[in-house]
């Protein structure tokens, strides 16, 4: 059965959720708005979750996984990004008329120089489920029909991976800003992207005010 009847759920600035169908939603700049969910942080917990300082929107982003760390520092050395938002929103539908709607909430959303967006979800290939390949293909269908584009990646190789953590430092020595903050309980298991500048993130690159995002994230220190 194919999905139907999508609906767009996000969270503004104020942390206010708005809803509504997806062809009345999408325009939204999400690149601006609150997280519409939070990462867990319990003990013994596997997963590895931290703040990326993306030098290419001056901005404080979520990841919940060295997978994800890996992509938010692939975007951010790609010159046509410029805004990359963690958790944007959250989407649901129908399949063939039943009651009963499936939700999903895509990892990333990525805003281009030239106004388009790119829906982005991060899973290692051996960790997806049907349900999840299945929820997978209905955000597609559902990104299609706004115009914007969709991936599912996974892990970068490591070749990869070391060439743009070298590029990242080389970010961070060119900017006064913190370019990694780990969450708040995390101890740094990398050794490169330890909070250095005990002052805290700065808010602003070349005179850009802190967003909502970046506001957030400081207080919750």
């Amino acid at each position: 059965m194919e999905a139907e009847d999508f609906r767009l759920e996000y969270a503004d600035a104020r942390g206010e959720v708005h809803g509504g169908p997806l062809e009345v939603m999408w325009p939204t700049r999400f690149e601006a708005a609150g997280q519409v969910r939070g990462f867990p942080s319990y003990r013994g917990q596997r997963s590895f979750s931290g703040w990326y300082w993306a030098a290419a929107c001056a901005e404080l982003v979520d990841y919940e996984s060295w997978a994800e760390l890996g992509h938010l520092m692939r975007l951010d050395a790609e010159p046509d990004v410029v805004a990359v938002a963690s958790q944007p929103f959250r989407l649901s539908w129908r399949y063939g008329g039943q009651g009963r709607r499936t939700k999903h909430t895509p990892d990333y959303f990525v805003r281009r120089r030239d106004g388009t967006a790119v829906v982005l979800d991060v899973r290692l290939d051996e960790r997806i489920e049907p349900e999840d390949a299945v929820k997978f293909a209905a955000t597609a269908t559902a990104c299609a029909r706004v115009g914007w584009g969709y991936e599912r990646v996974g892990v970068l190789d490591p070749v990869s991976v070391a060439n743009l953590r070298w590029l990242a430092l080389s970010m961070k020595r060119d900017s006064t800003s913190t370019l990694v903050r780990e969450a708040p309980g995390r101890q740094s298991r990398s050794g490169l992207f330890t909070a250095s500048d005990s002052t805290g993130p700065s808010c602003r690159r070349q005179d850009r005010p802190c967003s909502a995002r970046s506001q957030q994230r400081i207080i919750r220190r």
